[in-house]
């Protein structure tokens, strides 16, 4: 493993660019639920004014941004280091440079700030995907009603219909994994990809 410098590291990453990467955020006093005991308290967790330790209020737990990636990922001190450093660009980096470590905040600031709204868009692309799912299932029905009646012309129309829901169906529950799995292997660069086609949609 390469060598880290762990001072640099501390002033590159704060403990809201650790909490963003793992689908947590931070009040704007500072402010959140812990991740690490569960408590569904909103101001259980404490961090510093300047954004570089905090506190859990329930469980005790304490610490600065590597202690927070170190228990949220489950892994020792340097893998966590390394896993920051990797983020920071600092990996093998002896010493970082002030303006190094700005553009290494604002680099992990952007990366946090693009998680935080897979996690949001995740849960409205589920909802999509169920309320699709609803609407296939409720023409489907309508339309074994209607063939069973004898009405061939509102059966016709009811095809029609439900082949275009299932196509929406289909299209939803895409979108939906695609956050999903964007998510399960933290893969911003596919995270960025969504967001700007989303941003071109919307445009």
């Amino acid at each position: 493993m390469p060598p880290i410098d762990f001072a640099a590291l501390r002033d590159a990453v704060r403990v809201a660019d650790v909490l963003g990467a793992h689908g947590h955020e931070l009040r704007r006093d500072g402010r959140c639920c812990c991740p690490l005991c569960g408590s569904a308290n909103p101001s259980t967790l404490s961090t510093y004014a300047d954004g570089s330790r905090w506190r859990c209020w329930a469980c005790g737990a304490h610490g600065d941004a590597l202690d927070m990636e170190r228990q949220l990922a489950g892994c020792d001190l340097r893998t966590a280091a390394a896993t920051l450093a990797g983020w920071a660009g600092l990996s093998g980096t002896p010493t970082a440079r002030r303006e190094d470590v700005a553009r290494s905040q604002l680099a992990n600031r952007r990366r946090a700030a693009l998680l935080r709204w897979a996690h949001v868009e995740a849960r409205v692309a589920a909802d999509a995907a169920r309320d699709a799912d609803d609407d296939v299932e409720w023409t489907a029905t309508m339309l074994a009603k209607v063939a069973a009646a004898g009405d061939v012309v509102t059966a016709r129309l009811l095809r029609q219909t439900l082949a275009d829901v299932e196509r929406t169906a289909l299209d939803a529950d895409a979108h939906w994994r695609g956050f999903e799995d964007a998510l399960a292997a933290r893969n911003v660069d596919t995270i960025a990809d969504i967001y700007r086609a989303a941003a071109g949609t919307s445009s």
